[in-house]
């Protein structure tokens, strides 16, 4: 089975505990019922890997811990019958149609983010006299530092980390496998953005296995609405 993992949905408190406790997560939330027929589970990662053409320092850690830690074998049971997996995982560098080819620029940092507005603290509630967010207010609406003497804007000193081309990775990833005949594929993600690559490969006839990152979480009904027996939504 081949698990796609949109690793920047996943909860900061389980990556910062590394990558063996989220694929952990993810063969727990899988469990018995849809492992049993299984001998090899791939976990797939999708992140922004990539600042120009170097890998982050995030990107790094992680491929130390794949390297430190994978492949594993991992014993799954009913509590009556047991399956023994191989679990690897890898970085998602390029498409799996093009393996070869690396798609750079996947990790950006933007400058001063555009229409960014501020509220003044009175306004959302604020009965303190002397508020210091007043500072940060007149600095975002002014676009300069309130102290006269200091020329500091706001685009020095914010900025904005993106991941670019991630989600449309993994959305061609999902459409390849389709196309390879793959039956089943489980996505680890709560990022509603999956949702049309989703119901695209559902609609062909594959079977996805859908663990939402957020607890409590479910795909929205005015998206998933209909019956839908190949679509099975778990928790991470």
């Amino acid at each position: 089975m081949q698990v796609f993992v949109d690793y920047a949905n996943v909860h900061r408190a389980d990556r910062s505990r590394g990558l063996v406790y989220v694929v952990d997560k993810a063969i727990d939330a899988l469990g018995f019922a849809h492992l049993q027929s299984e001998s090899r589970v791939s976990f797939r990662l999708y992140d922004g890997w990539y600042l120009n053409r170097t890998p982050t320092r995030h990107a790094q850690t992680v491929a130390a811990e794949l390297l430190a830690n994978f492949p594993f074998t991992r014993t799954v049971t009913d509590g009556t019958k047991n399956t023994k997996i191989i679990i690897n995982a890898e970085l998602a560098y390029s498409l799996k149609i093009d393996p070869a080819t690396h798609l750079w620029h996947t990790f950006r940092q933007r400058g001063y983010p555009t229409g960014l507005s501020c509220h003044h603290p009175a306004v959302v509630g604020c009965n303190e006299s002397v508020c210091s967010l007043v500072a940060m207010h007149t600095f975002i609406s002014t676009q300069r530092c309130p102290l006269p003497t200091c020329g500091i804007s706001p685009g020095q000193v914010l900025h904005k980390n993106e991941q670019k081309l991630v989600d449309t990775m993994l959305a061609a990833d999902l459409m390849y496998l389709h196309l390879q005949k793959e039956p089943k594929v489980a996505i680890v993600s709560s990022d509603d953005d999956m949702w049309p690559a989703i119901k695209t490969v559902l609609d062909l006839g594959m079977t996805i296995l859908h663990i939402h990152t957020l607890p409590g979480h479910r795909t929205p009904a005015f998206y998933s609405r209909g019956p839908r027996p190949c679509y099975t939504e778990l928790s991470l």
